[in-house]
């Protein structure tokens, strides 16, 4: 966590905003805070199918019997008669409770004999009844800018009738590895060489996030390749993650521009159980705005070489999981 908030503290969003449907809208970010623009639910409403009536007319105590309204309720198909006092009407999941009642008794708990009702006891007010605005109520805050939206998110979009939603432009993001002795999996493996494994893994983790991934593929060990790469992808992208280089060593780090420069900004503590992972910050590059604006910074990513460690090997159901990629922390 300490990280993720060193990372907070270094950006600034960069991107502008776009107007999605609600089925582009799942796994983007939301731009603007949602206001709901009607209650949830918008009538009173029967909980369960049942009769309804006023429960001013039933008796104080022991069994009540009511008369039967012939017209009847449904979702989607409000009764127009009203309930007079003494009465019931059929109501369904759903429909808008009839005018004249406040109250629903679910059909097993009734004795009907076609033209009235027998309650076998009284049936505390407004019994199986949902209120307009139980849900939501009108003008309630729902989500605050900055959500990642979850099909559940998506949903109460639409519950409260909005088709559409604000969210941030899709984030550039170049990846890449650097090293000479990287190959691609698939290849051969001369002696001393490793295939790149990080590139895939970032990629996976890369895909449920709101960000378009271009593939950079690898760099060898040459500053002027480093360079060339890091100031075109700066033009091109909001971010660049990188998996090699991130240490100072007998090369020196490779920055953006392809020379020795200081180690990067350090986003988790060197004796932490997870390897280092640094941030600079360029200030080439495009933005999505229609207006280039250099000064714009753009965050340039370093994961270390080896193998990005997690928690342990992920094991079959019932077996237990391997021993941890990642070495101990140095203290």
């Amino acid at each position: 966590m300490a990280a993720l908030e060193r990372l907070r503290q270094r950006i600034d969003p960069i991107v502008g905003r776009e107007t999605v449907s609600l089925a582009q809208a799942a796994g983007r970010v939301l731009a603007a805070p949602l206001v709901s623009p009607r209650a949830v639910p918008a009538f009173d409403n029967a909980a369960v199918d049942g009769f309804a009536f006023a429960a001013t007319s039933q008796a104080s105590t022991g069994p009540t019997r009511l008369a039967l309204v012939a017209d009847r309720a449904a979702a989607g198909h409000p009764a127009a008669a009203v309930v007079p006092p003494g009465h019931a009407m059929r109501v369904l999941t759903g429909a808008v409770m009839p005018a004249g009642t406040d109250t629903v008794a679910m059909q097993e708990e009734v004795i009907e004999d076609g033209s009235s009702l027998t309650l076998a006891r009284p049936m505390r007010p407004s019994s199986n009844r949902r209120r307009a605005g139980e849900d939501i109520a009108a003008g309630a805050a729902l989500f605050a800018p900055g959500l990642v939206l979850r099909p559940h998110h998506v949903a109460v979009a639409a519950e409260i009738g909005l088709a559409y939603l604000p969210v941030f432009k899709r984030l550039r993001l170049a990846l890449l590895s650097s090293g000479d002795e990287l190959r691609e999996p698939g290849g051969s493996l001369p002696p001393g060489a490793l295939f790149d494994a990080n590139r895939y893994l970032l990629q996976g983790l890369l895909r449920n996030l709101p960000v378009e991934v271009d593939d950079l593929g690898i760099l060898p060990d040459d500053a002027g390749a480093v360079a060339s790469a890091m100031l075109a992808a700066a033009g091109t992208h909001h971010v660049i993650l990188t998996s090699g280089g991130a240490f100072e060593g007998r090369r020196g780090p490779r920055g953006p521009h392809g020379r020795a420069a200081r180690p990067p900004a350090f986003l988790a503590d060197r004796d932490e159980a997870r390897p280092p992972f640094g941030l600079r910050q360029s200030r080439r590059g495009a933005d999505h705005r229609p207006a280039r604006q250099p000064g714009r910074r753009r965050g340039l990513l370093h994961a270390p070489g080896a193998p990005l460690c997690l928690p342990a090997w992920p094991a079959p159901t019932g077996s237990s999981p391997g021993p941890s990629p990642c070495p101990p922390p140095s203290r």
